[in-house]
């Protein structure tokens, strides 16, 4: 994909997830699953990663989607709330916890019986 082709598919992704954003978040009344939302972010990711002379504080890889809605009060959490943004794979989760988990033990169950456990900083599948 040459210089231009990249410009014009990231202002294509840009449209379709800002769209897309509006429908989940502030319509309430998804359009697409999650998945599909996902796909097009991490391509969009990865083209302004490879394009960064493209990358604007408008794109969606930039803010954060969505509209703060009226009647919610504020709340501090006793334990900061984290999240797995889009993790894809096996290593992007063990990234993640290394990253954000103290020493101790955390169990985590995953699908077909894996189990992740992290130890004195040591993950174990």
């Amino acid at each position: 994909m040459d210089k231009k082709q990249a410009k014009e598919r990231i202002e294509e992704l840009r449209k379709k997830t800002e769209y897309y954003a509006q429908k989940y978040y502030d319509d309430d009344n998804p359009e697409i699953t999650d998945f599909e939302y996902d796909m097009m972010m991490l391509e969009l990711r990865t083209l302004e990663s490879q394009n960064p002379e493209f990358i604007t504080k408008d794109s969606l890889t930039q803010k954060v989607g969505g509209h703060v809605k009226e009647g919610f009060t504020k709340v501090e959490h006793e334990v900061p709330l984290q999240s797995l943004q889009d993790v894809f794979n096996f290593e992007e989760i063990e990234a993640f916890l290394l990253k954000n988990c103290s020493t101790g033990d955390l169990l985590i169950t995953m699908g077909a019986g894996d189990v992740l456990k992290i130890g004195e900083n040591l993950l174990q599948r």
